[in-house]
């Protein structure tokens, strides 16, 4: 159930920056080395303490490496580390390529620069860069900067729903035109409304009036997470509703993309309403026992058990493929070396789907594990709700 930050006055998530830097090796001599003496350490620092991201939700940051050492040094790699979001507050990204074979002779400078995507809306990065002396003596440095919210954070405040006597937390991002087609898009675990804004600019700018929204438990919504049962489909059957109203939006043309937990909480809305004219469900589970008993992870069990309680008849409702429902039409995308929810589990689903005389179409991505190609999957996707839905 591992799948693919809202604004706060604290700072939600922490990204951890590492470079490690090594020295050109010593020449190796007959006599035994003295210890060596302490030397002037090399300076760190980024341009500016506090960043935005831009409106393309990039970060551009620059940094200067100053060697006041007497020898060389050699920059191996550049990672920054993330975590999942829902559960901890370290992300890692390999981003090892800005500095890979450049080094820093003594007594110079150099500039780095990192670009790249903003995976927190308001968080402190720490850049933490490590060296070792010929002696193999190890030390770091660090670098602090203060990513901000920037301009599309500020242009797409959370809004909310009151569902169950409860706050559900969603946004919408319009499409450039009067009367586009309408698209409710759900995260997975780990994530939440706002995590997607980059997916709903990007689908917003292909012509879709987009509506992010969090599921109970995640984001700003309220509690509690139930494992797409009975209030999390509540809570998103209201989300829909509010899409179809939404300015712009022609309500005859509305569909759901659901990621991960997501894919199968849309599946399950899909499976009563009529009015969903299009659903792509994207690295889902469809038979939720099935799921717990392949589950290598205590951790992910507990959270089932804890969201979804022991009773048969729950599980029951939580797994589409055991539902009667047919939705009107839908996408299955799934990786095939998936280890959490296997394959099978898709393709089953779609079968039952078809021996229904369902209006199925399926995607497996043979070299991919649970995060499935972003590029491939949207393009298949667009295609796919550009001919239910019309442009």
């Amino acid at each position: 159930m591992n799948d693919r930050p809202v604004i706060r006055s604290t700072l939600r998530h922490l990204a951890l920056l590492i470079v490690a830097i090594a020295f050109a090796p010593a020449v190796a001599t007959a006599d035994p080395k003295p210890a060596l003496a302490p030397l002037p350490l090399p300076t760190f620092t980024a341009d500016s303490s506090k960043i935005e991201a831009d409106e393309h939700l990039t970060w551009s940051i620059r940094f200067n490496l100053q060697n006041r050492l007497p020898a060389g040094i050699y920059l191996d790699s550049l990672n920054l580390d993330p975590g999942e979001t829902h559960v901890e507050r370290t992300k890692v990204f390999d981003i090892s390529r800005i500095v890979a074979g450049n080094s820093v002779s003594a007594g110079e400078s150099q500039g780095l620069g990192y670009t790249g995507p903003a995976v927190v809306e308001h968080g402190r990065l720490t850049f933490r860069l490590g060296f070792h002396r010929g002696d193999k003596s190890r030390t770091s440095l660090t670098a602090t900067v203060e990513a901000m919210p920037g301009p599309v954070s500020r242009d797409h405040p959370s809004q909310f729903l009151t569902v169950n006597g409860r706050r559900v937390e969603y946004l919408t991002f319009p499409a450039r035109r009067d009367s586009s087609p309408g698209l409710l898009l759900v995260h997975g675990r780990g994530d939440d409304a706002r995590t997607l804004m980059r997916t709903a600019l990007r689908i917003a700018g292909l012509g879709y009036t987009v509506l992010a929204v969090s599921l109970p438990g995640y984001g700003q919504s309220e509690g509690p997470a139930d494992v797409v049962g009975t209030l999390t489909v509540q809570a998103l059957g209201a989300a829909f509703d509010q899409l179809k109203v939404t300015r712009g939006v022609d309500a005859k043309r509305t569909g759901a993309w659901g990621i991960g937990t997501g894919a199968t909480g849309v599946t399950l809305l899909a499976q009563g309403r009529a009015d969903i004219r299009a659903t792509v469900a994207e690295a889902g589970f469809y038979d939720l026992w099935a799921l717990y008993r392949a589950l290598k992870d205590p951790g992910l069990r507990e959270s089932i058990v804890r969201g979804a309680g022991s009773d048969s008849s729950g599980w029951r409702a939580r797994s589409p493929v055991l539902n009667p429902g047919t939705p009107t039409s839908i996408l299955i995308l799934h990786g095939e070396k998936d280890t959490v929810v296997a394959v099978q589990q898709a393709r089953g689903f779609a079968e039952s789907l078809k021996a229904r005389g369902g209006d199925v179409e399926t995607r497996f991505f043979p070299n991919s594990l649970r995060d499935l190609p972003p590029g491939d999957v949207t393009r298949t996707a667009i295609e796919y709700l550009d001919r239910k839905l019309g442009k």
